[in-house]
């Protein structure tokens, strides 16, 4: 009867713990481009006239292209805002802004580098980046960004519709950003319909860990769940501390103190359902870590990161 009770008791927990929270990974994939990389990519446009560069707002426009090509963001972002207010401020409303679309572009791949992408999008919805039209020669290049940033917005639907005009503008661009986002959001079937990223998807099947086995592990030998996962550390943790209060349960229970027992037993169940849940999350973490490591360097060889796809720079 004890013998069952014990089981149901296992299987109610990896239950719960599977219920409560399926394996999900959240991998963490970016690429900060080296400083000749981003120096070296030519601009969309033509270099400030000299009376551009008198001028307020062309003096701020040039500072702050310089400095987001030394990868001074911060600084540049704010010498770029102050370009657009002084653009806005020296042109009647009936004159064409000049450069707008230039400003708008530099602020918009300056956020892209520093991962600012919520602003990224919250300017586009907002009509910010409108300068930037079907005609500007960057216009493929801002789609691009805009695309990134709502893949790391989780906004799929959104990124699909910046995806299809994309496509209509470059073909091998649109290729290998899908590429891009099957490794970027792990789309298992997107992965394993392309020969290249088949074999980073099996290599990471291969290695990765199974939260559940984890859990049952921890079940039956508390402990050996985070050992499989190659936290030695927290096994040993976990194994003498579950062994601890179990041996002070016994004691109690054998000296008919049934108080402490019923304390010391209430320790131990915690720890002992803790060790469970906390097994099944060692082994998601192992393998968000395992699948962002093969993917960012597979992402960077292959030069398949959106920044490998943009044309222009500052």
């Amino acid at each position: 009867m004890m013998r069952n009770s014990f089981l149901t008791l296992i299987l109610l927990c990896l239950s719960a713990t599977s219920c409560s929270k399926h394996e999900e990974l959240t991998p963490s994939i970016s690429y900060t481009p080296p400083h000749h990389v981003v120096h070296q990519m030519a601009s969309g446009f033509a270099p400030l006239t000299d009376s551009e560069v008198q001028s307020d707002w062309g003096r701020e426009l040039l500072i702050g292209s310089t400095l987001a090509q030394e990868q001074d963001f911060y600084q540049a972002i704010l010498a770029l805002k102050r370009a657009r207010i002084l653009q806005k401020h020296h042109t009647g409303p009936r004159t064409p802004i000049p450069r707008q679309d230039q400003v708008a572009y530099d602020m918009c791949l300056a956020y892209m580098l520093s991962s600012k992408y919520d602003v990224i999008t919250h300017a586009f919805e907002t009509g910010k980046l409108d300068a930037i039209t079907p005609e500007s020669p960057v216009f493929t290049s801002a789609l691009i960004i805009l695309y990134d940033a709502y893949l790391h917005q989780k906004n799929p639907a959104k990124a699909q519709e910046i995806y299809d005009v994309i496509e209509n503008q470059s073909k091998p661009k649109a290729a290998q950003l899908k590429a891009y986002k099957n490794i970027f959001t792990l789309d298992k079937e997107g992965l394993l319909s392309d020969p290249k990223t088949e074999v980073l998807y099996t290599s990471y099947s291969a290695r990765k860990k199974h939260p559940m086995t984890a859990g049952a592990l921890n079940a039956v030998l508390p402990g050996s769940g985070y050992v499989y996962v190659g936290q030695i550390q927290s096994g040993v943790t976990s194994l003498m501390l579950n062994a601890l209060f179990i041996a002070a349960t016994y004691q109690f229970a054998t000296h008919h103190q049934v108080a402490p027992a019923i304390i010391s037993f209430g320790f131990e169940m915690g720890w002992y359902v803790g060790g469970i849940h906390g097994a099944y999350l060692a082994a998601e973490e192992y393998n968000n870590t395992l699948y962002s490591a093969h993917a960012n360097e597979y992402l960077r060889k292959e030069k398949l990161f959106p920044i490998f796809q943009i044309e222009y720079g500052f």
